[in-house]
């Protein structure tokens, strides 16, 4: 995987396929990962097969609260008072973006061969999309891509292909700014 560095962080500039059947909290998470994201999961999970690929990680991605705070102040001939004021944190974490396809049927011979070579293809358009901060549009076009090349390549239960993209992120501690 190559990585670019930016003046914010890292991100990989290729797609690092990691190639996991099973469910959606099956291998290589942790109880600290928060996911989010855009999801079409299919209603029963417990059925078919389900493929994960990592498409893009982002470091450095910085997250801004707001909070009121209050600074207790002596009032003369009066006592104490506590006044209101904004205080702002923020802390960085580490974004990845994954695309996931599930298959709610038998899958024909070569298909996760094909299924990996297709995907690579389809990230190609989706990562600029989501780098660009446009994830419906990027689960549009991995989905389109993945589809017309799994069927130019014979694969006709592609079009019974269930296709998302969900982002999961690694937080630090919050910090006052």
């Amino acid at each position: 995987m190559a990585k670019k560095k930016t003046r914010k962080g890292t991100a990989t500039s290729e797609p690092d396929f990691q190639f996991h059947m099973g469910t959606p909290s099956a291998p290589g998470r942790s109880d600290a990962d928060v996911d989010e994201g855009v999801y079409f999961y299919p209603a029963s999970r417990a059925e078919g097969r389900t493929w994960e690929f990592k498409l893009v990680s982002i470091g450095s991605w910085p997250e801004f609260k707001t909070e009121t705070c209050y600074k207790r102040v002596r009032i003369p001939l009066d006592g104490w008072t506590k006044v209101p004021y904004p205080c702002a944190w923020r802390r960085t974490c580490r974004k990845t973006f994954f695309a996931q396809v599930t298959l709610h049927e038998a899958a024909p011979p070569n298909f996760e061969r094909e299924l990996k070579d297709c995907a690579k293809k389809a990230a190609l358009i989706a990562v600029p999309l989501i780098l660009a901060g446009q994830v419906p549009a990027a689960i549009a076009a991995f989905a389109e891509a993945l589809k017309s090349c799994l069927i130019l390549k014979g694969m006709k239960v592609a079009t019974k292909l269930q296709i998302g993209i969900h982002s999961r992120k690694v937080c630090g501690s919050w910090k006052r700014v």
